[in-house]
């Protein structure tokens, strides 16, 4: 992986990026990091999908903002969640806008010196960052520049896969990413735990890609998450005013990973 991300999420970075992004789209975002690494796996088809542990599922220390995906599966190591319901106890364990956004996600992103924790920015619910932060935003859009420019127009999904392949997961926040090409795109890539991680249970006669199983009906579920999560915080009137966030991928909601 490109060293500028190692450590970090897709989630963290895209807040990062764009500090005003919300709970529901940094949600839909680790989602969809968890299922391509495959800690989360998807069974069924159609309008019914089932959420359980992937073949890289370990529980091991994870980051803050993964645990309210993945502590339902630690209890209970057999369980299976249908899809709307899982995404409902997603929402309600991620508790707010200001829980899963200031207190989670930007978690380590303090720890590491790169969003400010003052008083005020707790009070107000912000997102800032520090100089070094912004240092390290401006190396970011550079990097995602340089990729969405070797991308451009192409479509070949062969093509694609060798151009993104270094940033793992993260790919998913190029903003010129066609969703169409996710399908025939995402069994060609390599996006599950290094090898060293995996290698903690070498019982289970995975190689851990578990792209073996990985179809087109899973990434269908994985990117209809836009309106399944919308659909499972608003039933029972649960979901806050971040819920109505549309967007489908990428930096696009920030105006692209190559503002100033």
């Amino acid at each position: 992986m490109e060293d500028l991300l190692n450590g970090y999420t897709p989630a963290e970075i895209r807040l990062l990026i764009d500090p005003k992004a919300t709970r529901i789209e940094l949600l839909k975002l680790t989602f969809r990091d968890l299922v391509l690494r495959c800690i989360l796996r998807l069974e069924g088809e159609g309008d019914d999908v089932d959420v359980t542990k992937g073949e890289s599922f370990r529980p091991w220390p994870q980051k803050r903002h993964e645990t309210v995906f993945t502590n339902m599966f630690l209890e209970i190591t057999d369980m299976t969640v249908p899809v709307m319901k899982y995404f409902k106890a997603v929402y309600d364990e991620s508790d707010s806008d200001r829980q899963y956004r200031i207190v989670m996600t930007a978690h380590d992103l303090k720890k590491n010196g790169l969003v400010n924790d003052s008083a005020i920015d707790r009070m107000l619910d912000h997102v800032t960052l520090t100089k070094n932060g912004k240092d390290f935003v401006k190396r970011l859009r550079s990097l995602f520049n340089d990729y969405e420019s070797r991308i451009g127009k192409q479509l070949d999904p062969q093509r694609v896969a060798g151009i993104v392949q270094p940033l793992g997961t993260h790919f998913l926040l190029l903003a010129n990413m066609p969703m169409a090409i996710y399908p025939a795109l995402v069994p060609l890539l390599d996006l599950s735990l290094p090898v060293e991680q995996r290698q903690l249970d070498s019982t289970s006669g995975s190689d851990g890609s578990g792209f073996d199983t990985f179809s087109s009906s899973d990434i269908d579920t994985m990117l209809d998450c836009d309106s399944s999560f919308a659909d499972a915080c608003t039933d029972g009137g649960g979901a806050d005013s971040d819920s109505g966030d549309s967007s489908d991928s990428g930096c696009s909601g920030c105006g692209g990973c190559g503002g100033d």
